[in-house]
């Protein structure tokens, strides 16, 4: 069991009234964050903050933020809830500063100005009362603080750690830890443990350099390849950050009837942009539903487009942590058998998963600080999609794996020499108006036929890699086929 507070042997008084009025006490505040680890994790598996501010019945509302969880009472083990409350309820009531009454689903009643001994009523209806059996001086370890701290006790054996200045700091049951507050958020700045948002994701630095790798395999095919690039520039325009890229790509891909449809390496230069907002994936918190619409960020320096697979499936958020980076994740397998879900016809918090029971799309997708979208992957009905971030340079401190220019420059000659020799053609000489035939592995985009003045004669699409020689006469001339995006030219003889 982890023990995040400790008594402080400096002061064990009890406070009085005329200190206590000086001070916050305040429960839970609007534009604060507070960050919670259930006492088994090594992360933050709760993040509760106010959504809005209402009035109901004259009273003060704060409206606490929802998340997603397994329906336990649904006719399904496999569906989902959305707008579930965390363990602060889903509404908090504030009739004055020294009374918060969490309520739905249960009620629990904070009276922060209360003093040791003193009792009150929290639940009229289960007959649960509260009684402070503490105040005095804590030290906060996860947040490295010391402050006045007050213990809440109550009849059902639910006991709150109430700080003057963080709120609640602790929750226990039957004095044992359920939930530690970890982390302060606020406009002030973070204390402790943070949930990353959009900025932490993104902020890469001019000179940093990432490598990825990616494949595909579909009914058209099957490919691999990597991309380097370095950052060159960086702008923070509003919502958007725009980085201006430089770098290499390799991309290999074979087609269905298996010709090498492309083989290439190359440099390149381009712009990514990325625009920040409440509903963009990298904000959300743990457990928190999320479109999985919003789950992509498609780098413009990427060859394969795949904005256009958007479906509309739902999920839900999870956090952890590898080598010191948080990571955000949203995994099929993670969740349940299936994990990805649309909304019921029959309940608006009621989602069922894809295709009613049929795993219609496994899905992974994982954002690290640092490094952005750094892997997804795509299962999908045709075939499937990947994609990792496998290293990273910042500041000359290497993490993963980053190739040299080099290679990518040996990959660029090796693939232009083994097009050039991989190519023939027959019969060479050819008659005119016969078939000319192209051997190779790879896919023929188009030709054209020049005589040796540089003169264009005729040019086409290659069906089946023949070409037909027509009306030309006997003599030496020029072929250019494309091929990978490159010109191949070969010597032609017609007799």
């Amino acid at each position: 069991m982890k023990t995040l507070f400790k008594l402080s042997t400096l002061v064990l008084c009890v406070l009085s009234i005329s200190t206590l009025k000086a001070q916050n006490w305040q429960v839970v505040e609007p534009n604060t964050v507070y960050n919670y680890q259930a006492d088994s994790a090594d992360f933050i598996t709760n993040t509760i903050k106010v959504d809005s501010v209402g009035q109901e019945e004259g009273n003060t509302v704060f409206y606490l933020n929802r998340i997603m969880t397994p329906c336990d009472t649904c006719s399904s083990e496999h569906y989902a809830l959305s707008n579930q409350a965390q363990f602060l309820m889903r509404k908090v009531l504030k009739p004055s500063d020294s009374l918060f009454i969490f309520k739905d689903p249960n009620t629990l009643v904070i009276k922060p100005f209360k003093h040791i001994n003193n009792t009150w009523v929290s639940d009229e209806d289960n007959n649960i009362s509260a009684v402070i059996t503490f105040e005095g001086q804590m030290q906060i370890e996860a947040l490295n603080q010391m402050d006045s701290v007050k213990k809440i006790v109550y009849s059902d054996g639910k006991e709150i750690l109430l700080s003057k200045n963080y709120g609640i700091i602790t929750v226990l049951e039957n004095n044992t830890p359920l939930y530690n507050l970890v982390g302060i958020e606020n406009a002030n700045g973070r204390i402790g443990e943070y949930n990353p948002t959009f900025h932490d994701f993104f902020d890469w630095k001019v000179g940093d350099v990432f490598q990825s790798k990616s494949e595909f395999n579909n009914i058209g095919g099957m490919g691999y390849g990597k991309t380097k690039f370095t950052i060159t520039s960086k702008e923070v325009r509003g919502d958007s950050i725009i980085y201006s890229v430089e770098g290499w790509k390799w991309r290999y891909s074979v087609s269905e009837d298996g010709y090498i449809a492309e083989d290439t390496a190359m440099q390149f230069t381009s712009t990514s942009v990325f625009v920040d907002s409440i509903e963009h994936f990298a904000n959300k918190t743990n457990a928190q539903m999320v479109d999985l619409r919003t789950c992509r960020d498609i780098y413009t320096f990427k060859d394969n487009d795949i904005e256009s697979f958007s479906p509309y499936y739902f999920t839900r958020v999870h956090l952890g942590k590898n080598n010191g980076r948080v990571f955000k994740i949203v995994d099929a397998e993670f969740d349940n058998v299936f994990g990805f879900y649309t909304p019921s016809s029959d309940n608006e918090n009621i989602f069922v998963p894809t295709s009613e029971g049929e795993l219609g799309l496994l899905s992974f997708y994982r954002y690290t600080e640092g490094l952005g979208l750094s892997s997804y992957n795509l299962m999908f009905f045709e075939g499937s999609e990947s994609y990792a971030i496998t290293g990273k340079i910042h500041q000359g401190d290497t993490i993963g794996h980053i190739d040299s220019d080099s290679y990518f420059e040996e990959l660029a000659s090796i693939s232009e020499n083994k097009i050039a020799e991989s190519i023939s053609i027959y019969p060479n000489p050819v008659k005119t108006n016969e078939l000319l035939h192209i051997k190779t592995q790879y896919a023929i985009t188009s030709y054209s036929i020049y005589n040796l003045s540089g003169v264009l004669l005729d040019k086409g699409i290659s069906q089946n890699k023949q070409i037909p020689i027509k009306n030309l006469k006997s003599g030496v001339y020029i072929l250019e086929l494309q091929v990978n995006n490159r010109t191949i030219r070969k010597k032609l003889l017609i007799e």
